[in-house]
């Protein structure tokens, strides 16, 4: 069997997210899978309060409550596009 696909951080990833999350550089995050979550969460460690967490549906967003994130917007058409059309939604209203 080899491997097709395999989902890992690059090296220097946690500095790099810690660099930018943890200077204020970010308003919002978001995940597009319950893995982009749980790999976030290990480099990122914790957010600040005022980032918002967005999240591409319902599975997506139990993984990030289980991290302990408040999840602030969710797509209710469960694609980028419906994630990017909730995220426009949220900041236009």
């Amino acid at each position: 069997m080899a491997d097709v696909y395999r989902t890992s951080a690059p090296k220097g990833a946690a500095q790099r997210i810690q660099d930018v999350v943890g200077h204020g550089k970010v308003n919002v995050v978001t995940f597009t899978s319950s893995s982009t979550v749980t790999n976030f969460m290990q480099l990122a460690g914790e957010l600040p309060p005022a980032v918002k967490v967005a999240c591409i549906g319902p599975v997506t967003r139990r993984t990030a409550e289980d991290h302990g994130l408040h999840v602030d917007i969710e797509a209710t058409t469960y694609t980028t596009a419906g994630l990017k059309e909730a995220l426009v939604a949220y900041y236009a209203s």
